[in-house]
């Protein structure tokens, strides 16, 4: 699966925790931390985090499933079977009802492994005590207990360019075909509910192309705000292969000509190992 990072990140913040008994959770004891880093939303982040969680349970770990979104895949949705999962909270917000991840529950009933999905999630206002997915698994960790959780590039791509200017802006290029149309209002939806602070704008392609769109776009924003220079981040994968990169990677390359050619910004590649 070359769309989800193999080497995953292990970032360990305390102890040696390597080979713990089961029940070995204890305050002294930082929890370790293991992200799945995804290239975008689909490619199986969760599925791989359920598997680890099986694996886990099998070998006599005590593990629990705090939050995970299957998105109503079947696939995903059966590696749930076997697994211990808390029951999430209910939330009341503007009319509707929305559940998170209980937090409390998780940590009253203190396992040693917590799959906690979507690291960069924004609680529902009022939905617990953190506004953050990211405090909510900060807690759990400094509790002793070892969260695997996933994340997707995009997510570490707004933050870079939030360092990089005052105003950012996410774009993206739909077609107006009725089949793209779902995917697109799934991806408002979705953002809506992350609310990363940063508008997503929408612009329309009736030929699928991403440079000419993206490029008037840019020389639009520049002229709007004489003197100033626009940057524009284009995030890239770097899986291991060579053919993988070229596939990855290429409509990145298409932007950033078509940007160069008729514009003045300036070009910045993020680039993420997968």
């Amino acid at each position: 699966m070359s769309d989800v990072r193999d080497r995953t990140s292990d970032v360990r913040t305390g102890g040696s925790g390597a080979g713990a008994g089961a029940g070995d959770v204890r305050p002294g004891r930082p929890g370790r931390l293991k992200v799945y880093l995804g290239a975008a939303p689909g490619v199986g982040k969760t599925y791989r985090m359920l598997d680890e969680a099986r694996r886990r349970a099998a070998r006599g770990v005590d593990v629990v499933v705090g939050f995970v979104e299957c998105h109503g895949r079947p696939r995903t949705e059966g590696m749930l079977d076997g697994l211990e999962v808390v029951e999430r909270a209910q939330w009341a917000y503007r009319g509707g009802e929305f559940e998170e991840m209980d937090l409390a529950a998780v940590l009253a009933r203190r396992p040693q492994v917590a799959i906690v999905d979507e690291f960069a999630h924004s609680n529902v206002p009022g939905g617990g005590r953190n506004p953050k997915r990211r405090q909510d698994i900060e807690e759990l960790l400094a509790a002793g207990i070892d969260v695997v959780t996933a994340l997707n590039v995009q997510h570490l791509a707004l933050n870079a360019a939030a360092s990089l200017g005052d105003e950012v802006r996410a774009v993206t290029v739909c077609n107006p075909d009725p089949e793209d149309r779902a995917q697109l209002y799934a991806l408002e939806r979705d953002w809506a509910r992350w609310d990363p602070g940063v508008p997503l704008i929408r612009l329309t392609s009736e030929r699928r192309a991403l440079g000419r769109p993206i490029a008037a776009y840019v020389g639009e924003a520049a002229a709007a705000v004489p003197g100033t220079r626009v940057t524009v981040l284009i995030p890239e994968a770097e899986p291991d292969r060579l053919w993988q990169r070229l596939l990855q990677n290429q409509r990145g390359a298409v932007v950033a000509h078509a940007v160069r050619k008729d514009t003045d910004a300036v070009i910045c590649r993020l680039r993420f190992l997968i």
